[in-house]
């Protein structure tokens, strides 16, 4: 006599090899690499992160160079592509008249910098990645009284964008 089984576990079966499926499409898409065929562009992208500060207080007319920092939490290096950086005045300087469009300018990483190539499980500074000129942060120095942004803090959010980096293995 022949058994059939009972329709739930047949159901949790299929349900559980789509799950297995999927999960290893999605890991296979993640990993793309990158071929003359294949844009850059297509990669996903690669979370990493970047922090920096201004080594000294700015005054009107002063230029200090803003170290930053890249960390690759990954078990693979990454290849960034771009970095930036956005500068803001703390609200109550802000408030009282201390204009960061109007008192600071910013230099940015040389286009040619790029892209960089961040070890993997590693924090590493731009210049030891190869960036030869430093990013500045000026504070101007204006005709008119500057007197609002004493003391001013200066919140800095950074941006950029990775991928993992599938260079060819070199002995």
């Amino acid at each position: 006599m022949l058994r059939l089984l009972p329709h739930r576990p047949v159901v949790v079966l299929t349900a559980t090899i789509l799950v297995a499926a999927l999960a290893s499409a999605l890991a296979v898409a993640a990993d793309r690499v990158p071929t003359e065929d294949t844009p850059a562009r297509t990669l996903a992208p690669a979370m990493f992160t970047i922090s920096g500060t201004v080594t000294r207080p700015l005054r009107p007319g002063t230029t200090e160079p803003l170290e930053l920092r890249l960390t690759n939490p990954h078990r693979w290096d990454l290849r960034v592509v771009d970095v930036t950086v956005s500068i803001s005045v703390d609200p109550a300087h802000d408030e009282a008249g201390c204009s960061r469009m109007a008192s600071y300018r910013q230099t940015r990483t040389p286009p040619g910098s790029f892209p960089l190539i961040l070890p993997a499980n590693s924090t590493r500074t731009l210049r030891q990645l190869g960036v030869r000129r430093p990013r500045l942060i000026t504070m101007l120095n204006l005709p008119t009284n500057q007197d609002a942004c004493k003391g001013a803090q200066l919140r800095l959010r950074f941006a950029g964008r990775a991928a993992r980096d599938h260079r060819p293995f070199v002995r």
